[in-house]
């Protein structure tokens, strides 16, 4: 094989294993499966105080005095660069007459095994923020953070999407949990949150490889090639 056509085997070979990892938007229906999530039950709660999972509704919770409940999403790795989480949702957290919350959900994230630590969705036109923080005064362990707290758009039952967009090095881990708190005084009736679905951009359900791996797979390739060529020839 002759060297020029060799690097063109060897550059075809980046560029398709490149391209292999390129991902678009990727919709997780939560109505159809639950998604590969999980909610940890730590004090065996049954009922209120623990996400629960129902085909053709999603992920659910009701509220519990003083309590909080995570809903964990699966593991998720950067292909680098601008990455984003969204979700198709619907809230029913105790508003704050005033302003504010009492009760309330949050969105938080875990990157590179770093701990869980709040995010915030950005408030736009296509993206629904925070509604307020939750009150100081009482009890709830997740006083002073911004939440979703009240009816979406103010109609109840309404489902909104949110976004949380970052930048994230190629190759990182990052795992998403939904978080709802409540204080010590009274809770709303029913599921205060429903989950969906999810839809992630630059972020892929399986590892990222280092691009010194593509270069070592290339070359993997046009050596097999050219190895197959020279006995083909003897």
């Amino acid at each position: 094989m002759k060297q020029p056509l060799r690097l063109a085997v060897l550059l075809s070979g980046i560029t398709l294993l490149s391209a292999s990892t390129t991902l678009h938007a990727q919709t997780i229906d939560l109505k159809q499966s639950n998604g590969g999530f999980t909610a940890p039950n730590p004090k065996n709660f049954i009922g209120a105080g623990v996400w629960q999972y129902a085909t053709g509704t999603g992920w659910t919770v009701d509220g519990r005095s003083r309590e909080s409940a995570q809903l964990l999403s699966r593991v998720f790795y950067a292909t680098g660069g601008a990455a984003s989480f969204a979700f198709n949702h619907s809230f029913n957290f105790e508003l704050r007459l005033f302003g504010g919350c009492f009760d309330g959900g949050l969105l938080l994230a875990n990157v590179d095994g770093a701990g869980f630590t709040p995010v915030a969705p950005q408030s736009s036109s296509s993206s629904l923020g925070y509604r307020g923080a939750i009150t100081t005064s009482n009890g709830s362990s997740r006083a002073g953070e911004n939440a979703f707290c009240g009816f979406p758009n103010n109609q109840q039952s309404t489902f909104v999407n949110s976004m949380f967009t970052t930048s994230l090095n190629r190759g990182s881990s990052v795992q998403f949990a939904f978080e709802g708190a409540w204080d010590n005084q009274t809770v709303n009736r029913g599921a205060n949150w429903t989950i969906a679905s999810v839809t992630t951009t630059g972020l892929s359900t399986s590892t990222i490889p280092e691009p010194a791996t593509y270069v070592l797979m290339a070359v993997g390739l046009g050596a097999i090639g050219f190895v197959s060529r020279r006995r083909q020839r003897a």
